[in-house]
Parts: C-alpha cells; sequence; structure tokens
C-alpha cells in the first residue's frame, strides 16, 4: 500500500489549443484538415455523378464465376 499523495492538486487538463476549434468542425472537415480527405468538389444540391459501367452488363458473372468454379472442381 502506498502513502498519501502529496503535492499541488490540479484541475482538469487544459484543452488543447485547437480543441474548442475542432468541436466546431463536421467530421469531414476536420478529415481535410488533418489531410485524410479530399473536401467535395460538387455542391450540396448538385447531383453525385454515376460511374461509368464496366464490362458488357448483359452478362452474369456469379453464374460464370460458379461455372468456372465447378468446371475447375473435376
Amino acid at each position: 500500500m502506498t502513502g498519501p499523495v502529496t503535492g499541488p492538486v490540479t484541475g482538469p487538463r487544459p484543452a488543447h489549443p485547437d480543441h474548442a476549434a475542432s468541436q466546431r468542425l463536421s467530421a469531414l472537415e476536420r478529415l481535410v484538415a488533418q489531410g485524410r480527405a479530399t473536401a467535395p468538389t460538387i455542391g450540396p444540391d448538385e447531383p453525385l455523378p454515376m460511374p461509368p459501367v464496366l464490362g458488357d452488363p448483359s452478362l452474369d458473372t456469379a453464374q460464370e464465376l460458379a461455372a468456372a468454379r465447378e468446371h475447375e472442381r473435376w
């Protein structure tokens, strides 16, 4: 067992200087500020552009993959 703790009693740890500012930022703004994300390049009312369709949409890739695995099995 240790003895009583001596020394000055301190209050809560002082906040980091950027703490108050970081509380006002959204999660995305914090990630952008940290360099971990990029800010969106379209406005909030603009639709998100859809990526181009790659490959032939008439092919069922899951079925082709299942058939190839079944063929390899035998």
